[in-house]
């Protein structure tokens, strides 16, 4: 017999549409915790774990002396989905551009750390792609990706293509990733990094390496350096 779910998601998952429909827009205040329990004929408590995931994951945040803010939950990244990044700029409504895209290819003694993780020999060719992100026409985030060349010949012919990465490989190399392992850090921007963001030095970037696999052998590494005030992440943790 299937159980129904516990009264604080059921709450969540209400909340959410309502945001997400604009029935709560983005800059407005949620209603205040006694109007929900009413309106949801729920306990304080299960309002406050509602509305804790819903903060957990950008979609809200509690000011004092002002109240819930619904904020613009809009450029946040999910983690439990695999996408690149410029897709989820594309799904949340951003003009996408890119600027320096460079495409080359090296012996895979290049890059000692990755050709590891790829099993590569010293004979077998990497492709770096590098890429400045814009949104709305504001450099975003350096992206790097690696793979294989064995896997990609004749990407460097695709340059005009490379604003959707993921669907490049799919369309033309019919690459499909299952499963990634990402690792996300903070750290200041550097010189060239700052200049190629428009940053100052020491601006804080959110670093990411993600590994994809297509049937549990690596096939990509992405590393991304990202502007933090422009981006997020969200990933949602319920208990069993």
């Amino acid at each position: 017999m299937k159980k129904n779910p516990p009264a604080y998601l059921v709450v969540y998952e209400a909340i959410k549409s309502r945001i997400m429909n604009e029935q709560y827009p983005v800059g407005s205040l949620l209603p205040p915790e006694p109007m929900l329990e009413k309106l949801f004929g729920v306990s304080r408590t299960t309002v406050r774990r509602a509305i804790d995931i819903l903060s957990r994951e950008g979609f809200v945040c509690a000011k004092q002396g002002i109240g819930t803010v619904v904020l613009d939950y809009k450029t946040m990244q999910n983690l439990n989905t695999i996408s690149s990044f410029t897709q989820t700029l594309h799904e949340s409504g951003h003009s996408v551009s890119l600027r320096a895209i460079d495409i080359s290819i090296r012996a895979s003694a290049d890059f000692p750390d990755i050709a590891t993780q790829f099993s590569l020999s010293e004979n077998d060719k990497l492709v770096r792609i590098k890429r400045i992100v814009c949104a709305d026409g504001v450099p975003i985030a350096i992206i790097r990706n690696y793979l294989p060349y064995s896997m990609v010949e004749g990407i460097e012919g695709y340059a005009s293509q490379m604003q959707s990465f993921y669907a490049l490989l799919h369309d033309k190399y019919f690459i499909q990733f299952n499963t990634a392992q990402e690792r996300i850090t903070a750290r200041a921007a550097e010189e060239a990094e700052a200049a190629h963001l428009n940053v100052p030095i020491g601006f804080p970037l959110l670093c990411v390496k993600r590994i994809s696999y297509i049937r549990s052998k690596p096939a990509c590494c992405d590393m991304l350096e990202i502007r933090s005030d422009m981006y997020g992440y969200n990933v949602s943790l319920y208990e069993n």
